[in-house]
């Protein structure tokens, strides 16, 4: 990302926050680049400077080599601003390129770069495709999310057994399992953020 700088017009200003075993080598690395002053590695945040970061940005970036499932991806969404990302782990499976979001072919500093390019060189894209994405986050809500599950695994078990097969166990139903998605989210107690609010 930081080699990506070189091929970046001067006014693009890349902040990273964060800390982990790297950051110092990121900061030398940057100033031996000559890209110091275009750096701005901000370490651990608190969660209303995270947001903060996120209103100033014109796009958040995400060259990653292997991925889950970003949640930098539905924060930058949920903040209405554009992602790119590069096609791992699930970002291919909810970022369409040029629809919700941007796709880096791969992490070579040329790629990232001229992603970046793109979505920077027109603001009426980029607000555009910030609109398509916010409005897809409602998909993340855990009810929606519940639902799916028992529409796609849980219903095609449960039709799979036969009536004489089936039989109430406590909510359960052998061979497969009832749900209702009305009363209460999947993910209760885990943990998890709706990024549909």
């Amino acid at each position: 990302m930081l080699s990506a700088l070189n091929f970046l017009p001067r006014e693009i200003h890349l902040v990273i926050a964060g800390d982990g075993p790297m950051r110092d080598s990121a900061a030398a690395f940057a100033e031996r680049l000559g890209l110091g002053h275009r750096v701005s590695l901000v370490g651990q945040q608190s969660p209303q400077a995270i947001a903060e970061l996120y209103a100033s940005a014109e796009l958040v970036v995400l060259p990653s080599r292997n991925e889950m499932m970003p949640r930098v991806m539905l924060e930058a969404w949920r903040a209405g601003v554009p992602f790119a990302g590069t096609p791992v782990g699930a970002i291919p499976d909810y970022v369409k390129d040029g629809i919700n979001g941007y796709l880096i072919p791969d992490v070579s500093s040329v790629a990232i770069a001229s992603t970046i390019k793109q979505a920077m060189s027109n603001p009426a894209e980029r607000n555009r495709i910030a609109a398509k994405a916010s409005e897809e986050l409602s998909s993340f809500a855990w009810s929606n999310i519940a639902r799916r599950l028992v529409e796609d695994v849980y219903e095609p078990i449960q039709d799979g057994v036969s009536n004489s097969q089936a039989r109430d166990v406590g909510g359960h139903v052998a061979g497969g399992m009832k749900a209702d998605t009305r009363s209460r989210p999947f993910a209760e107690g885990i943990g998890c953020n709706d990024f549909s609010r």
